[in-house]
């Protein structure tokens, strides 16, 4: 059982605990996450499966899809629902308003993540430091957003419902209270739900009460990886990667530092292999045993 598996997390379990769900569930040795969804969020957690795990370096990580809602008017120490309210005297912004600072936040730009983030200080996860009353300093980060789009606003409440495409490392909670802090208010994030990341969709996912039902949802690796190029090896040439030895491919001389994903003729993946020189390509990764 290889390949990926899409998840639709619920609210509250930790990325770590569904993947070990689907781990005991589908009784297989190994299963890990491509990238970490916040227990307070839900949506998609793509799950690699027995020795997949070994590509999920492989992966094109970007661009992330979220939907999110911002609660304005206040904030708390975790910049969501959850935390502690610190500051509770915002105003309500105008509709036309966050309409136009929406454009303010597309494109390359610097940010800040939240103190209660799994960004590592001089080796400890921020939010650790947070939780034992220490003062977090992070340091900005570049980030892209190619997208962000207003789906709804109710004036009255006081809560926006957006889109946002961009790129991994975002936190839309330092989204949210930057755009808070545009419109000269504050704000929280009162929904988050990833939708996209990378090639993969929340349409393909399974939920976690429905893992009898998991093989139909395994997506193949020659589907995952159909974006980089890939071969079909005849016996002889799956022969000589599972030695270690360099293969040299008539009429193809690949991209250099791309890598070349090599299936035998039932799609099971035999190597990545990397191109040496010319038509010379040498097996990055083995998979597949004698």
């Amino acid at each position: 059982m290889e390949g990926f598996l899409c998840i639709d997390k619920p609210l509250g379990p930790s990325s770590f605990a569904v993947t070990s769900t689907v781990r005991r569930q589908l009784k297989i040795k190994k299963a890990g996450h491509t990238g970490t969804l916040d227990p307070y969020a839900s949506g998609l957690l793509v799950v690699a499966l027995e020795k997949s795990t070994r590509l999920i370096q492989y992966l094109p990580g970007d661009p992330k899809t979220y939907e999110f809602s911002i609660r304005f008017g206040f904030t708390t120490d975790t910049l969501d629902l959850q935390g502690k309210q610190t500051e509770h005297t915002g105003p309500k912004p105008k509709k036309c308003d966050l309409q136009e600072v929406t454009d303010h936040f597309t494109g390359e730009q610097t940010q800040t993540p939240p103190a209660y983030s799994a960004v590592k200080i001089d080796g400890t996860r921020a939010y650790k430091l947070a939780r034992g009353g220490k003062e977090v300093e992070i340091a900005p980060r570049t980030i892209t957003v190619f997208s962000l789009r207003l789906m709804g606003y109710d004036e009255v409440a006081g809560e926006a419902e957006l889109e946002v495409v961009c790129s991994g490392g975002t936190y839309v909670r330092s989204l949210a209270r930057d755009i808070a802090a545009r419109l000269g208010t504050f704000g929280v994030v009162s929904k988050l739900r990833r939708t996209r990341s990378g090639i993969f969709s929340i349409a393909q996912a399974v939920k976690p009460d429905n893992l009898e039902d998991a093989q139909n949802y395994i997506i193949p690796l020659r589907s995952v990886f159909n974006n980089y190029e890939t071969i079909t090896l005849e016996a002889a040439g799956r022969s000589l990667l599972l030695s270690g030895r360099d293969i040299f491919l008539d009429d193809y001389c690949g991209v250099p530092d791309s890598p070349v994903f090599a299936f035998d003729d039932s799609d099971k993946l035999i190597a990545i292999l990397r191109n040496r020189e010319g038509n010379c390509f040498h097996p990055e990764r083995v998979f597949q045993t004698g």
